[in-house]
């Protein structure tokens, strides 16, 4: 409980608004089942302490066991008439008088309330009417800019930050009189200061003189003569040392010189012998392959006429996958031959291929179009031991893709060239022969009836029959 409470009422409080413990009026008064009233924050401060000590707690005056949440109760009543006491401001100067419910709003805003400076390293407090006059006009604290560089700073540290202040004008440390920006003083002692002392322009010439700025035209004037003959003392010692340079130069060059060639006619003698060497080596060995592949090509020739015989044991076949068959028959006037990878009839067999025209014989309407099939016979590599004209019979299978085999219709189209004498079936003098086949294999509206495209994709089998 503050100190001093009492004191702001107007009237003497009367004894029974004290707190039995703390005796003074009552703040937020409960009442025990025994019937006396305390300070709600005073009563659970014993209770706790009796807690800790015995375990139990009891009323501080008759010691009577008390449940801390059953046998004590907020007094609202006595609570209202100590509220209602008439009280004045415990701030001096001020002479507010009201009811103590009104207080605490009234030192929320009482101008003569003393109140700490909002500044974190001041100490001050002063009267709320009189803050923003400290705070703005005689806190040692408060943030100020300097007037030369803009930087905020505590009022109280004013002379510390111009010890420092890189924009506080300063006089030159060398004594010309000139006012400089602290910053800008060593260049002004370099560039412009007349009284700075520097070295004479010609001290590279061998001129230690070192005079101030401002006396440096006259000494180039009275010491003409003496910067001449420097100069030309230099101007001699720099050709002899040119020469001595330049001779070294020249002594280094030539070394290098004849080391380089040294080296360069040691790597090409030695570049020449392995090259020779090489050369004979290459020689010897074309010799030898050249005997090698004329053995090899006749033992080829041999192997392959002696496998002749085996090409009547085997019935080859080709699955052509046609990806884009959609496309390929939507576009069927403007399209052009699309073909399959050459393939062999079997083991040193005929080259064949085979050539799909999409528009096929297309009728004038441009309906029920038919898809052509031809059979290409290619210039293969073993072409000179294979019987001529072409007589195997060979099978086109457009494979229908249903899932059960037992319900597929294939199209199936064999061509027999045994009793044809067309060009198509002789040995092909250029790369290729001219096709021949089916110029009606399969109509384009059955072909998409059943399931011969899936997936955009259709699978012909092409089936050579072995030599009779």
């Amino acid at each position: 409980m503050a100190s001093g409470f009492e004191e702001d009422f107007l009237n003497p409080v009367d004894e029974d608004f004290h707190c039995l413990i703390c005796h003074l009026p009552l703040r937020e008064p409960v009442q025990t089942k025994c019937g006396h009233r305390f300070c709600k924050s005073c009563l659970e401060q014993h209770l706790e302490r009796q807690e800790r000590q015995t375990g139990s707690c009891a009323c501080p005056l008759d010691r009577e066991n008390l449940v801390r949440n059953e046998d004590i109760f907020p007094d609202k009543a006595m609570e209202r008439k100590i509220l209602s006491l008439a009280v004045k401001c415990p701030s001096d100067g001020c002479e507010w008088t009201g009811e103590l419910r009104y207080k605490e709003s009234h030192l929320r805003s009482c101008s003569f309330k003393r109140v700490s400076c909002a500044y974190e390293n001041c100490e001050a407090i002063v009267p709320r009417k009189d803050l923003e006059e400290h705070i703005t006009a005689l806190c040692e604290w408060r943030i100020v800019e300097c007037g030369h560089c803009s930087e905020a700073h505590p009022k109280c540290l004013d002379e510390k930050h111009l010890e420092i202040c890189k924009k506080l004008p300063v006089e030159c440390p060398d004594g010309c009189g000139s006012i400089v920006v602290r910053e800008k003083i060593s260049d002004h002692s370099s560039k412009d200061c007349p009284l700075t002392e520097i070295f004479c322009p010609y001290s590279e010439m061998g001129c230690n003189k070192k005079i101030e700025r401002q006396l440096l035209e006259t000494h180039l004037e009275s010491a003409a003569r003496l910067h001449l003959d420097l100069a030309c003392v230099k101007l001699h010692r720099t050709q002899e040392e040119f020469k001595e340079t330049t001779r070294k130069l020249e002594e280094k060059v030539d070394a290098l010189e004849k080391k380089l060639q040294e080296t360069v006619d040691e790597r090409v003698n030695t570049l020449q012998k392995k090259v020779e060497a090489k050369i004979d080596g290459v020689q010897a060995s074309l010799t030898s392959r050249i005997e090698i592949n004329d053995y090899l090509y006749d033992l080829r020739l041999e192997r392959e006429a002696a496998r002749v015989s085996d090409d009547k044991r085997e019935s080859p076949s080709f699955i052509w996958k046609i990806n884009g068959m959609h496309k390929i028959l939507r576009e069927a006037r403007r399209s052009t031959d699309v073909e399959s990878e050459p393939f062999f009839s079997g083991v040193n067999g005929y080259k064949l291929k085979v050539l799909m025209e999409p528009s096929g014989d297309l009728s004038r309407s441009g309906k029920n179009g038919y898809v052509s099939l031809f059979l290409v016979i290619m210039k293969g590599k073993y072409d000179a031991i294979l019987p001529w004209p072409f007589r195997r019979t060979v099978t086109f299978r457009l494979i229908d893709q249903q899932e059960n085999p037992d319900y597929r219709e294939d199209v199936v189209m064999k061509l027999d060239p045994s009793d044809d004498d067309s060009e198509s079936f002789l040995r092909p003098r250029a790369e290729e022969n001219n096709g021949y086949g089916f110029a009606k294999f399969i109509c384009h509206d059955k072909i998409r009836r059943r399931r011969y495209i899936v997936n955009d994709t259709a699978f012909l089998e092409v089936q050579v029959s072995a030599p009779s």
